[in-house]
This record gives C-alpha cells, structure tokens and sequence, in this order.
C-alpha cells in the first residue's frame, strides 16, 4: 500500500482537530492532489484515492501523460500499476530528485512525465480518457499559468482539501482555440494551495475535506406517482445522482422535468459531475388502452369505435341485433366468446378488440306426444322470424285425444295447430286417453270401501280397494261382482277392461289383545358410544322375560346380527316400569347411572352398537312385537326420518298415545312420526320413566294346555264343539289365538293331525303341534291367514274332521280416511282376539 505512514499520520490529525474522516465526502474517482516544479530535478507528482474503495490502476487503465510547451499530442505517456487504497496517495518523481522527493516515490522515473517546466500540460487518463488535467492541452502560456500568487512555475502546488473530484478541463472552461485573457487561469488559483520551491512537506499524504462543497437537486412528483429519491438531495460537488419516476396502479409517467425543461416521460434519469443546484419534478397521467369495437350488418354494438379506458377499469359492450335477427358470433381479440348479447371487459390492462356478427333470426318449436297418439313434425322444429308452422295430432287405434297444450296452455281436444308469424320458442305436447270403466264401491254401516263410490278406471289399469271396519267391528264379507271373495281387508282389480262393482260388509268385534312391552325410548347419540333402548311394560302386572330377545339388524341385513336374550339380563318387567339397556362405552353419566344393563361392542350379544340405519326390533318366540326401522333388506343411508323425527344422531321417545308394539315398524315411514317424538337432550335424563295415557289389553295369565291362552269359551277359545265343516275366525296382526277340537268320543284324546293349506282344498303341510286337542297361535302375521284343519285319525269315532278358515287382517294406512291407530282395526274372538262364523 503506497504511502501507508503518511496516510495514518493525516487520519491522526483528523481525529486531533475532532474531525471524522468519513464526515468527508468521497471522491468520485483519482484526482492529482500535488505538483512540484523544483530547482533541477526536483520534481513530482502526486495521485489521491478518496473513493470509498481501493482501485486497481492496471485494471482501470490509469495513466499518465506528459504534452508540453502546448503541444496536442503527448510528450510522454506513463501507465501506472498497483493499488491505491482508499485515502492513500501515488508518488511519481523524477529519479534524481533529492531523497525527501524520491523516500516517499512509488514510482521514480528517469524524466519521462516528471520532465515537465511550468508552461506544460499534465493529464490523468481512465481508459483512455482524461479524468483530470493540470494546464492545458494545446495552449502555452509562455513559461507559467499563473493566478492569483499560485505558479505553475518553481513551486510547489497542493490541492486544496474541498476539492473532491477531478477536473478533466483544466484551468480554463473555454475550448481551443483559447483567448490571451488569464481570467481562464482563475481554476489555478480555486483548486490549488502555492508553497515555496522544493517544499515536500505535503508529498506522500493528501486530506480532502469537501464538506462544503456540496449541491442540492429538488426533486418532486405529481399525485399518482413518485421519485426516488424525493425532497432535497445533498450531492458532492462534482459527483453523480440518479432518480427513479415510478406511476401509480393504472398510471404513467406524464413528462419529466429537469431545471424547467423536459426531458420526456422518462422513468429515471442521472445528474452526472455535479457542480451546481438542480431541480427535477414528473408527472402523471392516468394509463390508457384503447378496445375496438365494431359490428357487422343487421345489428350493432354500444359503444362502438374506438373506446379509450383506463388501466384496471371495467368497460361493457351490448350486442343488439335488427328486428328478425340474432347474434351469431361475437370475438374477443378474435377469439370467439359465442353468441352473447352483452360482454364485459374487467381489469383492462391491454389493448383489445370487440366484433359482433349476425344472421337471421330462428326459433325452435318443441313437439311431443304421450302414449297413444303422435304429433306430425315431432320433436324440435327450427322455423324462421315471422314464418308459420302447422302441427297435426292423431290418436293410435283404441286412443281418442284427450288435450293439447300450447306454451303448457291447453287448447283442448284439436286434431291440428298452426303457428303463425313465429317470433319466438314454443312447445306443443298432446295426451291421449284409453276407455275408462268405472268401479263401482259400496259398503253397509260400521266401516267403509277406500275409494269408495264410483271411480273411473282406464282400460288395463290396476285398482286396489282397501276394506277398513271401523273401531270395534270388522269385516265380516266382501262381494265383488256379487260373488264372495271372503273376508278380506282389501281386493285388487287388475287389468281392468269392464266395469266391477265391490261390496263389504261389517260386523262387531269384541275386542282385542296385544303384547305388554314396547321400546318406549331410543337413543343415538351424536358422541361417542351414547347408545340406550328403553323397554317399558303398559300392563298393570309383571311380564315375564321368557322368550324375549332384543336383536340388531346391521345396515339393511334381513338377518339379526346380534341377538340379546332378555331372560339373561332380567326375570321380568315390573307392572308400567322400564328396563333400561345402554352401551356400556357410553359418556353420559345420567345415561349410565339410568342403566339397568349394559353390554359393549366386544360383546357378541350385545346389541347396543347401532347407528341410524339400523334395525333394533323387540321378539318374542321368534315373532317380532316392536321394531325401529324396517326389517326389509334395504339399507335406508344413514337414517329413517320424517317430519323431523329421525333415527340419525337422535333421541327418540314414544308418544304417550301409544299402547301396543309395532312389528311393521316404519313401514308406512309416517308411523315414526305418528308414534314417536324427538327430545332435545340426548344425556339420558328421560330414561328410566315413561307414561301412556292409553288403555292396554293384556293377556290374562296362562294356565294349562293353552301355551298362556286362557281356558273355556270366551275367553279366547275358538272350538269346535264337535261340529263339522269350516269355522271362519277373523284376527288382527298381533293378536294370540288358540282354536280348540273337544273329544269326539270317550277314547283316544287328543288324537288329531293338524294340517295347514293356503287355500281351501290347496296342498296340506302337517304341522308340529300334531295330536293335540289345541291349536295356539300367538302374534299372528298376515303370513298366518289359511285353513287349519284337525283330523282325527280313527274312523271308528263319529268326528273326522274340523278346520277353521283364519283370516288376519293387518292395520292399513289409507290416503283416503287417514292412518287408523294400532288397536284400532284388531279382531277378537270370545274377547281374546278372534271372531267366528260357520258355513
């Protein structure tokens, strides 16, 4: 590093007068800070470094040259090499120069550009290019520039301490050829400190103080937009500063102003060699972009030409086609968007075009026809603005047409339609008719024929009649077309192709008796495993557990997948009491403590793991008394629901009106609103309690042969009483029966083969309740209605046979009348749920 020493011992001084160095502004590049012009040989020169950062002087390609006595072309050229650090200096002096010049050189040299008397010209080149110049090339001043007391000539000259940036012009700022006036001379004297001949006091050291020498640019924006920097810009004399001009969103740059004259609408712009106060300010404009719309013949666009909108603006264009015509295409920078009638341009950021075209104006008539006829041209017919179209209807053989309807608008029975002057879409459908025959329904007193009356059926068509007694009677016979069809709770005409009269008839019941237990409380909870059923018994004595099993059926199965056995978990239900079975993994606490019994999913039994899909059904003796969905084989999704009663994520609790179970479960669904109601909570605290405002009828308790049926004539025997022939018994879904053969002689009791046949004289099935004097049925299903037939198989006695031809007649929901409760339709015989009749 050249002149290290000296370089510390100026910092030094700094540092002694309180002045710190970086508070001096840098150098924009090398500059000559000494020039001696001794006796003899006592000469040098000297280069300062105040940049801010070390310079590399082959690799910027400094230089030094030498052009004397006003010559043009120089005298001498010296490339310089090595490191100027930052704020240290390079010596050159002449190689005979005394050792105060040559102690401090980096470089000596014999002569060359150290050869140099005062009316010579001395030149820093970068790059080829002088940087900074001491005289003046191509001008001679006799022996010496000289100005104000300073010399070119037998003194030492040091650069004064505010200068901080080379001067390439030299003494002077006027260019050849040069005047005789030494006013051009007044640089000499502003740049440069004169000392006596041979001083070295100064080499090998230089300070720039250029804290003074500093200039302002102002510079300003518009609104819109900004420059950077802004405000008032301090620059070092001499140095350079650049400015940014940045727009707004949706703006530009409108036009830059430097000291009041334009320079354009620039977005930056340098201030180079710094020597005076400058101004800059922009402005702003909003940006622009033009979308050229235009329009072919037979329509137009609005607006239309050139339409001007700002950046990021929205601008929208309506398509409107001439009377009788539509658009056929719009393009979108040639692109086609389809036959739009209006198109918005949103964040413009572009320049755009907008065609629209047009053609002939077409609609579509749509035509069609139902099952039986046909309507001529069929399906979608284009027609033309204002043209005319004709349609013709024609019924198929056996059809009559029946209505037309035009725009869903009926013009009645017509064979033909003409449009005319066609302006917009249309549809035309026409219906046909087959021949209708009417049924004919009437009924006696005490129960009713739903449809009842005269209703109109088309040729081929089903109807079904629904035969509904009553409350407290039943029906005892129905006559279609006069000829008996027994007593059946409804009748199907099908393939109807005449007229049909149906007839019923009714007569009293004498009551009816169901099973004691019902689910009376279902929960699914939302969370976790909260899962409970309550049982709950209606009657007023205890009912045995024996034969009851609660079973799950997993999402749609036909079969239980898991099966609790009721007896194991308690002997019996007390009279109107609950047993309360809940998931033992279950999280409420009112729901656990409410619990007499529970099972978990690793239990095999446990039937307790059911989500709303699933079926819980309560059984006795393989018979189902109360069921929670349907028992069908199809999965519902996720839940049963209706009117805002469901099985999914519920608690579920059963109205108070209800008395007896449901083994059809939701079948109609309308039975899960009718007989249950949702409760808010799902913690459990209704469990464990229940009440019904119902009257139960309950079995009385069994004694001997009746398998729980009670004994004797009238209380829910149907006999035979040693008669022969057929005895008709009537029984609703539920219901227990138990029909009865006395002995027909003095031996052989009980000898009889049951047999059961779908239909009177059909196939016979020998039963398993063979040789006994009883037959019981309980819980009855529709499946159960046929001909029960006793045979005694010993020819020596005087009875043969007796059968007994059951009817079970199931609770129906009929539109017509209404759902009729459970109970209410039930059957009785001799007051335990039968009724007979003999033929």
């Amino acid at each position: 590093m050249f002149g290290k020493r000296l370089v510390k011992l100026a910092a030094s001084a700094l540092l002694a007068l309180g002045v710190s160095a970086s508070a001096y502004a840098q150098a924009t590049d090398l500059f000559f800070s000494e020039y001696i012009e001794g006796g003899s040989n006592n000469k040098a020169l000297e280069i300062y470094n105040g940049t801010g950062v070390a310079v590399d002087l082959a690799a910027g390609v400094y230089s030094v040259e030498l052009y004397s006595n006003g010559g043009t072309s120089a005298t001498a050229t010296q490339a310089l090499t090595g490191t100027i650090a930052d704020g240290d200096v390079f010596v050159i002096a002449h190689s005979s120069a005394t050792a105060a010049f040559t102690g401090v050189a980096d470089l000596t040299i014999n002569g060359g550009v150290v050869n140099f008397n005062g009316d010579d010209a001395v030149v820093l080149k970068k790059n080829g290019v002088i940087i900074d110049q001491f005289g003046e090339i191509g001008w001679d001043d006799g022996t010496s520039y000289a100005d104000g007391g300073v010399s070119t000539v037998n003194q030492t000259l040091v650069r004064k301490d505010t200068i901080c940036s080379p001067n390439p012009d030299g003494f002077t700022d006027e260019l050849p050829p040069y005047s005789t006036s030494t006013v051009y001379n007044a640089i000499l004297s502003s740049e440069w400190d004169a000392f006596a001949q041979d001083t070295a006091t100064f080499l090998g050291s230089h300070t720039a103080n250029c804290a003074g020498a500093t200039f302002t640019i102002t510079a300003s924006a518009g609104s819109n937009g900004s420059i950077s920097p802004s405000g008032s810009v301090v620059v070092n004399s001499g140095a350079n500063q650049s400015f940014s001009i940045t727009p707004a969103g949706g703006y530009q740059v409108a036009d830059v102003l430097v000291d009041s004259v334009s320079v354009g609408a620039v977005t930056s712009f340098d201030f180079t060699n710094v020597t005076s106060d400058h101004t800059i300010s922009a402005t702003f404009t909003n940006t622009t972009y033009t979308i050229t719309a235009s329009a072919g013949s037979n329509g137009s666009i609005s607006p239309s030409g050139a339409v001007v909108v700002a950046e990021g603006g929205t601008q929208s264009f309506t398509i409107t086609p001439a009377l009788g015509f539509e658009v056929a295409d719009v393009l979108v920078d040639s692109v086609s968007v389809g036959a739009v009638t209006s198109y918005d341009f949103t964040n413009v950021m572009s320049a755009h075009t907008i065609s629209a075209t047009f053609q002939v104006a077409t609609f579509t008539i749509t035509a069609s026809a139902g099952t039986g006829g046909s309507v001529t041209p069929s399906g979608a017919t284009v027609v033309n603005f204002g043209a005319n179209q004709s349609y013709s209807i024609t019924a198929d053989p056996g059809y009559s047409i029946e209505d037309v309807l035009v725009d869903s608008v009926s013009v009645g029975a017509v064979g033909s339609y003409d449009f005319t002057n066609v302006t917009a879409d249309h549809t035309i459908s026409a219906t046909f008719a087959l021949p209708t025959f009417d049924i004919t329904a009437t009924s006696t007193v005490n129960g009713a024929i739903v449809p009842g009356g005269v209703t109109a059926v088309t040729q081929g068509e089903d109807l079904t009649c629904f035969i509904v007694p009553d409350p407290g009677f039943v029906v005892t016979g129905v006559l279609v077309d006069s000829v008996s069809v027994g007593a059946v709770s409804s009748y199907t005409f099908t393939n109807v192709t005449t007229a049909h009269d149906i007839d019923a008839t009714f007569g009293a019941s004498p009551g009816g008796c169901f099973d004691a237990l019902i689910i009376s409380e279902y929960i699914e909870g939302a969370t976790g495993n909260n899962k409970a059923v309550e049982l709950y018994n209606t009657s007023a004595s205890p009912v045995s557990l024996a034969g009851y099993s609660l079973q799950i059926y997993s999402n749609g199965s036909p079969t239980a997948s898991r099966t609790l056995d009721l007896a194991t978990v308690a002997a019996a239900i007390g009279a109107n009491s609950t047993l309360v079975l809940v998931n033992g993994a279950a999280v409420e606490p009112l729901m656990l403590a409410a619990a007499d019994y529970t099972c978990e999913f690793g239990d095999t039994d446990c039937p307790l793991i059911f989500n709303g899909d699933d079926v819980i059904a309560l059984f006795k003796n393989a018979q189902p008394v109360d069921v929670i969905g349907i028992i069908d084989g199809v999965d519902p999704g996720t839940e049963w629901t209706d009117s805002g009663v469901t099985t999914l994520n519920s608690t579920m609790i059963r109205k108070d009106t209800v008395c007896q179970g449901n083994p059809d479960g939701f079948s109609p669904i309308t039975l899960l609103s009718a007989e249950w109601t949702g409760a808010a909570s799902q913690t459990g605290d209704d469990l464990g309690a229940h009440t019904i405002t119902c009257t139960p009828c309950t079995e009385p308790a069994a004694e001997g042969e009746g398998e729980g049926m009670a004994e004797g004539e009238g209380e829910g025997m149907v006999e035979g009483e040693g008669e022969t022939g057929v005895i008709e018994v009537a029984a609703n879904v539920g219901d227990n029966i138990c029909m009865t053969v006395p002995s027909p002689g003095t031996a052989g009791d009980g000898d009889f083969v049951w047999t059961y046949a779908a239909t009177e004289g059909g196939a016979a099935t020998p039963l398993s309740d063979e040789n006994r004097v009883n037959l019981c049925l309980n819980n009855v299903q529709l499946s159960d209605t046929g001909y029960y037939t006793a045979e005694y198989d010993d020819a020596a006695k005087a009875l043969q046979s007796v059968t007994f031809h059951l009817v079970v007649t199931e609770v129906v929901n009929v539109p017509a009348l209404g759902f009729f409760g459970l109970g209410v339709l039930s059957l009785a015989v001799a007051g335990l749920g039968a009724s007979r009749r003999r033929k």
